[in-house]
């Protein structure tokens, strides 16, 4: 798929606002582009069909074609054949969609003889009908601005408020050798007989270490 191409899919999606990709919503695609959409078959068609396709002389290409595109200056119809399942009227449609929106018409009231505007009708339906989450996820910050703008400054808060915890831990770490009772005086080593096994002693940071509230422990610490 050329990048033109790619591009023109993008830009047909968003321009149309289409989260979920189906019959409907290509449907009102080519509606809201002036086209009507125009059931068909090969064999019989209802009375106003049959007198439409005749009096456009388009007579060869219905009995010969799924699916196509015609345009003038008095009327915009996709012809799609009534006997295609759900999918293949989904793929009709988007295919006749890449033909519109990669200006195929500009030179002919109908395609499909081109071989190079095959190929790119086709990628672009390929894309259009692949989904795209990313595009849903650009919409919907689209449609709400405020709650995106409130979970960025969230985001960015969380983000700065983990890096300072971590840079705490760390920071705390530093003397992480030294531990204190609940209702201890002395820092002691964590072996020391006076504070191994009890479950009411905690680790003392760097900052109550160097605050003189503590003194080391003989034992363990003696100070010469």
């Amino acid at each position: 798929m050329d990048k033109q191409t790619r591009n023109r899919a993008k830009a047909f999606l968003w321009k149309n606002h289409i989260t979920q990709v189906n019959a409907e919503s290509l449907k009102h695609a080519l509606e809201s582009q002036g086209f009507s959409v125009i059931r068909f078959n090969n064999i019989q068609n209802a009375p106003d069909v049959d007198s439409l396709i005749r009096s456009l002389h388009l007579q060869t290409v219905a009995a010969h074609s799924r699916g196509f595109t015609y345009m003038d200056s008095n009327f915009r119809l996709v012809f799609a054949h009534e006997g295609l399942t759900d999918d293949e009227f989904q793929q009709v449609l988007a295919h006749e969609l890449g033909h519109i929106c990669c200006g195929h018409l500009s030179h002919a009231p109908i395609i499909g003889q081109d071989v190079k505007e095959e190929v790119e009708a086709n990628d672009f339906a390929s894309y259009v009908l692949r989904g795209h989450s990313d595009i849903v996820w650009r919409f919907w910050i689209r449609d709400h601005k405020v709650i995106s703008v409130i979970i960025l400054v969230l985001m960015v808060a969380l983000l700065i408020y983990t890096g300072r915890f971590l840079q705490g831990q760390i920071d705390g770490s530093a003397w992480s050798g030294y531990y204190v009772t609940a209702t201890g005086e002395k820092y002691h080593q964590k072996d020391c007989i006076f504070v191994k096994g009890k479950s009411t002693v905690r680790q003392l940071t760097k900052e109550e270490v160097e605050s003189g509230l503590y003194a080391p422990c003989q034992i363990c610490l003696p100070q010469g």
